[in-house]
């Protein structure tokens, strides 16, 4: 939490004083330095914003392998408190476990893969796409959720 919180004031800081820079000395250096300290903030607050938030839930529920007869589909939503990745895990569903990897791209930012057992999920009323997960809502689709808390038939 504290990296993001020094990336974000370093952004609120450096990326307005190289944006004045550009303006009042437009040239290749003061524009090259505004790219810079730009990617430098998007991957650190992104990824600093991933390990703070979504990785506990990883940290509490290591990755383990899916059973072969797991249910599995790739680029489905997820979210965690208040970390949202659409279309940004990869999910298999099967008998002990829900099992979320995130995309490749997602995994650069610090992004790590849970298994989460369905005996830690607690389902919130009048929803089914909503599990309660070491205190935080998790979402998802509802074909894996409701996997959760099954509706009586």
């Amino acid at each position: 939490m504290k990296w993001l919180i020094l990336f974000i004031i370093a952004d609120l800081v450096l990326w307005p004083l190289a944006l004045i820079w550009v303006l009042t000395s437009p040239g290749a250096l003061p524009t090259t330095v505004l790219i810079i300290i730009t990617f430098v903030a998007i991957f650190g607050i992104t990824g600093s914003a991933l390990r703070a938030l979504w990785n506990p839930l990883a940290k509490a529920f290591p990755a383990r392998e899916p059973a072969p007869d797991a249910v599995s589909k790739s680029f489905q939503s997820f979210s965690y408190g208040i970390v949202n990745l659409g279309f940004s895990i990869h999910v298999s569903a099967d008998s002990d476990a829900l099992h979320l990897t995130p995309i490749r791209f997602m995994q650069w930012f610090g992004a790590l893969p849970a298994s989460v057992p369905w005996d830690a999920m607690e389902p919130v009323k009048k929803s089914r796409h909503k599990v309660r997960v070491n205190g935080q809502i998790l979402q998802g689709p509802k074909w894996c959720m409701e996997l959760a808390a099954p509706t009586p038939e």
